[in-house]
Formats: C-alpha cells, sequence, structure tokens
C-alpha cells in the first residue's frame, strides 16, 4: 500500500536517464526480468527502490559491461 511519504514510481523515459541508457535498453532489460517492474493498467512503471537495488547490485552504469 503506497503512502504520502513513498517517492512517485517511475517511467521508462526516467529510468534510462537515470541509468545511462536508451528506453529501448530499458525495455530489454524488462523482457529478460532485470529489473521489476510495477503494472498500471497498460503503462509500466518502476519503484525507485528497485532501480536504486538494481544499480546497487552493481548492474547498471555507463560503460558497465557483463563478462568482462
Amino acid at each position: 500500500m503506497s503512502t504520502k511519504n513513498d517517492p512517485p514510481l517511475m517511467n521508462v523515459r526516467d529510468v534510462a536517464e537515470q541509468l545511462g541508457v536508451s528506453t529501448r535498453t530499458v525495455q530489454t532489460m524488462i523482457a529478460a526480468g532485470e529489473l521489476p517492474t510495477v503494472r498500471v493498467r497498460r503503462a509500466v512503471r518502476f519503484r525507485p527502490s528497485d532501480v536504486r537495488a538494481y544499480i546497487d547490485r552493481g548492474n547498471a552504469g555507463p560503460g558497465t559491461r557483463r563478462g568482462r
């Protein structure tokens, strides 16, 4: 349940900007199950805490590559 103190949900563009990637890359991450989403009818939204957790795991950021 949401409270007044919860930060607003983020959209794909917000997440792409925060991660320094394209919106297409965010869509690919969603399809791969790498980033949890919240569905509001047909809209895809993200909890800021989930995006922060993704970043904290070391899975994101400009220039970050897997397998190197």
